[in-house]
């Protein structure tokens, strides 16, 4: 009985520092880049997901997104926001 406690007690600890990790941890839900280059697209997705903390960051990474000339255009999203930049068809459904 009192391993079975101490197992529960320690998953429930291990939970919390996980939940406080994620939040320190917090980065776009999702950057979706068009390049030409598939590597590039792959790289700067990463990145840019990556300086997106909060919805405040990103217009700041789209401004950044727009001064690349390789890059054909992005898309941003965290929580109930979403940059766009460039030429493309946008479908909503």
């Amino acid at each position: 009985m009192f391993l079975n406690r101490k197992i529960m007690t320690s998953a429930k600890d291990c939970s919390d520092k996980g939940k406080r990790i994620k939040e320190l941890l917090q980065k776009a839900d999702a950057v979706m880049i068009v390049c030409r280059d598939v590597k590039a697209a792959d790289t700067y997705a990463t990145a840019f997901a990556n300086k997106i903390q909060t919805t405040g960051d990103i217009p700041e990474c789209i401004s950044q997104i727009r001064q690349r000339h390789d890059i054909l255009a992005a898309i941003a999203i965290k929580d109930d926001k979403i940059g766009i930049c460039g030429q493309f068809e946008l479908k909503l459904f």
